[in-house]
């Protein structure tokens, strides 16, 4: 199993999130966007519909209510 690393890189924490699924025989999300205004990867599972928001340089948990418009 891997060990939990604390990556601020997009792509380095990409990488780890996607190896610590993998370990977990977990699905790899469908896709993955990344949010430099907020500096985070938000990975999306279409079935079921699930997002997970990683926050790449926060010390502790923030509820973002509701998803905010990462299109732009």
């Amino acid at each position: 199993m891997s060990e939990a690393t604390t990556a601020t890189n997009p792509a380095d924490a990409e990488a780890s999130f996607r190896d610590l699924l993998r370990d977990g025989d977990i699905d790899q999300p469908d896709e993955v966007e990344y949010d430099p205004a907020a500096n985070e990867l938000v990975f999306f599972w279409h079935e079921p519909k699930v997002a997970i928001v990683l926050e790449l340089d926060s010390d502790e948990p923030v509820e973002v209510w509701p998803r905010p418009d990462l299109s732009e």
